[in-house]
């Protein structure tokens, strides 16, 4: 789910400057060099979740700003080789029926007061259609995890592409319904198709094969990303999937190299799912930090107008920062332990068995047991 969260904010006192600690040097994530990169495209899914709070999702909380509109995003990764150009999907966005989906969830849909608002005018095998790209050309759909707001309809799509899920899927929400009564999937989303669970677990030796299109039980080449276990997908270096568990089980996120630069300066494109849903989550950090001061240009905008009636339409916004994150701003240290202006979330939806929360404050925390693919839900404080 990928949010999309307007806010409005009232003027800071004119001589008022904010300044903060200077950012730390990245550190090496241990990506390997490669020559080889892939194309991404993202798309509209045209699916839209309204209605949800932003309180279900973040704080402190901001007076007039009490709804989420949430567009859903879907990515085309495209690999061009020796041997032609193989094609993957990464999440589906929402079934355009989601009425039809299997009855636990579309029990719990119903039943969230307020209720979401849930729209789909196109399925992704129709935008793709228009789009002049043939979905039997379509090597594997691959769900960052099994959430609906991402795992669309594969029964829209020919048996032909496979299905690839995170570690822990097929033990605990597969089989779908009606074979498992209590599975928020549906037995038709795998149903006639390949279904290959990853295994992150060190490869030796490497995917003798890594240019055909995976079997039932592949064994990719898997390495260390930072301190994440990955698998490089095409054994090339130029799309590796992350083994991220925390969100929902087997959670999985995307790591494209988008363009091969000099000095090792690459560039990357991270297709995160839900390993995050803001950047107030990544961002003050001890390697990307808040601006050193506001934009000398800011005091001329006049935030109360439409931006199209404005004379500047760039501006650094350091006044928002403070206001939200004192202690990250100004250079003071870290969150009190009290979530004392920090960006937090609670706990939201997902299926029994599923971790659904995020750490924002240090009393916000979420307890996984990654073992075996088990995890365990526990609530914010």
């Amino acid at each position: 789910m990928v949010f999309c969260l307007l806010l409005h904010h009232s003027r800071p006192p004119k001589d008022h400057v904010y300044h903060q600690r200077s950012a730390q040097p990245l550190p090496d994530l241990h990506i390997p060099p490669s020559a080889q990169t892939v194309d991404v495209s993202i798309i509209n899914t045209t699916s839209t979740i309204r209605g949800a709070k932003t309180t279900d999702f973040f704080g402190p909380h901001i007076k007039g700003h009490d709804w989420l509109a949430a567009p859903i995003f879907s990515f085309l990764i495209q690999h061009h080789g020796a041997d032609g150009t193989r094609t993957l999907l990464f999440d589906l966005g929402i079934r355009k029926d989601w009425w039809n989906s299997a009855p636990k969830l579309v029990d719990h849909l119903k039943s969230i007061n307020p209720p979401w608002t849930l729209d789909t005018k196109k399925s992704v095998p129709e935008i793709l259609n228009d789009n002049n790209i043939d979905i039997s050309t379509i090597e594997a759909i691959i769900w960052s995890h099994h959430h609906f707001d991402h795992t669309g309809d594969p029964s829209t799509f020919p048996p032909s592409p496979a299905l690839i899920v995170g570690p822990g899927v097929t033990k605990t929400i597969l089989p779908g319904y009606p074979d498992n009564a209590n599975s928020t999937l549906l037995a038709s989303d795998s149903a006639n198709r390949t279904l290959i669970e990853l295994d992150f677990a060190p490869t030796s030796p490497p995917n003798p094969n890594p240019n055909k299109t995976p079997s039932s039980n592949p064994k990719f080449p898997t390495l260390q990303i930072s301190n994440l276990p990955a698998i490089d997908y095409f054994a090339d270096g130029s799309f590796y999937l992350l083994h991220t568990p925390g969100h929902a089980i087997g959670h999985i996120c995307g790591l494209a190299r988008a363009t091969v630069g000099t000095n090792d300066k690459d560039s990357f494109i991270l297709l995160a799912g839900d390993a995050f849903h803001h950047p107030g989550e990544l961002r003050p950090s001890d390697w990307l930090t808040n601006p050193d001061t506001l934009n000398e240009r800011y005091e001329s905008i006049d935030l109360t107008s439409s931006p199209k009636d404005q004379s500047t339409s760039t501006y650094i916004d350091g006044h928002l920062f403070a206001r939200l994150l004192p202690q990250a701003v100004l250079g003071e240290g870290e969150c009190n332990g009290k979530g004392d202006g920090c960006l937090g979330l609670g706990s939201f939806y997902a299926p029994s068995g599923s971790c659904a929360c995020h750490t924002g404050t240090l009393e916000k925390r979420c307890a996984a047991n990654v073992e075996g693919g088990e995890e365990e839900e526990v609530t914010a404080k």
